[in-house]
Parts: structure tokens; sequence; C-alpha cells
């Protein structure tokens, strides 16, 4: 995916979707996660979604693109063949949309514990 003219991009994950000069768009999937509550006597799991969205070629964003990560849910953005570049600003202002792809409340980004090779956690993403 090649996104180099002046465009606006919008990832949404709350229903994981991106679209791109208006009437382009490309399902992703929402994923739910668990991870272990650092610092509890007793095990505790939580989760969280994360909305993946993975293409099979490079991907790469170019400084004219008026990029825009919106919703509830954190982010994966993959390329399984390639590399992704992102030379554009983005905007994570946090405002979740509706069904209709209008903007609405503002909330926090979502996001996740990643974990260290041993399994621990190692912060928040």
């Amino acid at each position: 995916m090649y996104f180099d003219e002046e465009m606006d991009l919008t990832i949404n994950t709350t229903n994981c979707k991106m679209r791109w000069s208006g009437n382009h768009v490309y399902d992703g999937q929402l994923e739910t996660r668990y991870f272990s509550v650092p610092g509890q006597l007793a095990k505790n799991t939580a989760s969280h979604k994360v909305c993946k969205i993975e293409y099979t070629s490079s991907i790469f964003i170019g400084r004219e693109v008026r990029t825009e990560i919106r919703g509830e849910h954190a982010l994966s953005l993959i390329s399984t063949h390639g590399n992704i570049e992102i030379n554009a600003a983005i905007n994570i202002s946090g405002s979740t949309f509706d069904e209709a792809g209008l903007s609405g409340a503002k909330t926090s980004i979502g996001g996740y514990f990643k974990q260290k090779g041993d399994g621990l956690d190692s912060g928040r993403i």
C-alpha cells in the first residue's frame, strides 16, 4: 500500500476499518488479547481489544497524507512481506466513531501491555 499524495487516511479502531480518499475502505479484524495484571498476589487476568490491520505488502504513508487514528481500541498495523514507513504526522486525538463513521465523544486511545520474552509485562504501549 502506497499513500503519497494529499489525502485523508483514517483508522477507526472501534470498528477496525482503514479509510482513505473518502470511499476506499479496508477491513481489519478485532482481536481479544489477555494479560496478567502485575503486582497482584492472586493471578488476575484482564482482557483488551486490538484492531489488527494486516497487509501482505509494504506500507508507505507519505508526509502529504493527513493521518488520523480514532477509536477505543489499540492498533496493530502489520506488513507480513515488507516494511512499514510512516512519514506523516499522526493525529491520535482519541475521538470515537459511530456506525456511520461520524466522530463522537472523545476518549483515550486504547493500548495494551507488551510482554518480554520471559513472559513478564514490560509496560503499556
